[in-house]
């Protein structure tokens, strides 16, 4: 893989990591686990 490609998937794992946080985020607010 040429450094292009990689950090273009770098990019790609950053960014789906943020919407992992975000999701997960925002289900604790609408949806408080109160456990």
């Amino acid at each position: 893989m040429d450094p292009y490609h990689v950090t273009r998937f770098q990019e790609y794992i950053q960014f789906f990591n943020s919407f992992q946080f975000f999701k997960n985020f925002s289900f604790r607010v609408l949806f408080p686990a109160h456990l």
